[in-house]
């Protein structure tokens, strides 16, 4: 029985208790809140970011307002708050750098011209040093052959042949290359007059074809470096043109049929050509005859007339039959 009427009270307190705390505090706020002094007040916010509006309590005691709210008391004594540092600026990357303008192309490429050919090689040197241009004298050549020489005889001097030489030596006989006579057709008019052959055969052209061959065999093929067949032919009777040997002797007053100092001839063309020629004897009855004049000419392609190194071949005496 007591325990219930404990329960029965305790069950009643708490049904007062939850009756009355209401009533207190609604009490207790309207009391401190409104009084006959100094009514409620309030803070109203500042800002936005101001604390919410709060009472001042009146302390009866005192009969003063607190000089701050619990709140405000706290935030006093509560350290100052941190300042926040502004943020940094935006960091901005740094501009883009100037968009370099490309180079104009290059020029369009031109093409050099080609190398020039390099030059062809130079010739092998030559075999000799000098021609000879050997004309004889028809009738002391027909002395020597005991008259058997062709009729009628010429009667001015003839082309022997032209005679490549080193050192005063005729060159011989290089090769033996094959020819065409037939060649000779547009030069042998001048070849029959001037270049015949003096001794005496039945076929008298035909004595003079070989003649030419025999010449070009022996000596031309020797001069092929600068003339080939039958431009060795040609030069030499253009050469022969140049001076004829009889005229110059007959104005120098040096006639067929007489003896002549040897060096009356050789000043005698001499002064006409203004080159030093040979003159050669041939040895008949122990007596000098005139046999031939030489002309020295330059191993070049246009011939020019040069000094003989040996004025005199086979010629003993100071004077010569002629």
């Amino acid at each position: 029985l007591l325990t219930s009427h404990i329960t029965s009270f305790s069950f009643m307190m708490m049904t007062v208790m939850i009756s009355i705390i209401p009533i207190i505090l609604i009490h207790t706020l309207f009391y401190v809140g409104f009084s006959d002094d100094m009514p409620l007040t309030t803070t109203l916010p500042q800002s936005p970011t101001s604390p919410l509006p709060h009472f001042h309590l009146y302390n009866q005691n005192s009969n003063s307002y607190p000089s701050s709210t619990p709140l405000e008391e706290s935030k006093r004594r509560s350290p100052p708050p941190r300042r926040r540092s502004p943020p940094p600026p935006p960091r901005r990357s740094p501009p883009p750098p100037p968009r370099r303008s490309s180079p104009p192309p290059p020029p369009p490429r031109i093409r050099s011209p080609p190398p020039p050919r390099p030059p062809p090689p130079p010739p092998p040197p030559l075999l000799f040093d000098h021609f000879k241009l050997s004309q004889t004298w028809p009738p002391t050549y027909c002395k020597l052959k005991n008259n058997d020489c062709v009729s009628p005889l010429p009667q001015k001097f003839t082309i022997h042949g032209l005679w490549p030489s080193k050192e005063g030596v005729e060159i011989r006989d290089c090769n033996k290359d094959g020819i065409n006579v037939n060649d000779f057709v547009p030069i042998k008019t001048r070849l029959n007059e001037n270049w015949p052959a003096l001794f005496k055969k039945d076929h008298q052209e035909d004595a003079n074809i070989q003649l030419w061959v025999n010449q070009w065999y022996a000596h031309g093929t020797c001069s092929d470096q600068l003339f080939k067949f039958i431009s060795y032919f040609e030069e030499t009777l253009n050469v022969y043109d140049r001076h004829i040997i009889l005229d110059i002797l007959e104005k120098n007053g040096t006639k067929p049929g007489g003896t002549y100092p040897k060096q009356n001839i050789l000043n005698a063309i001499q002064t006409h050509t203004l080159f030093r020629p040979q003159i050669r004897c041939e040895r008949i009855d122990n007596l000098d005859y005139l046999y031939e004049i030489r002309l020295c000419l330059t191993p070049t392609l246009k011939l020019e007339y040069k000094d003989c190194e040996i004025p005199y071949s086979g010629c003993r005496d100071t004077e010569v039959y002629f």
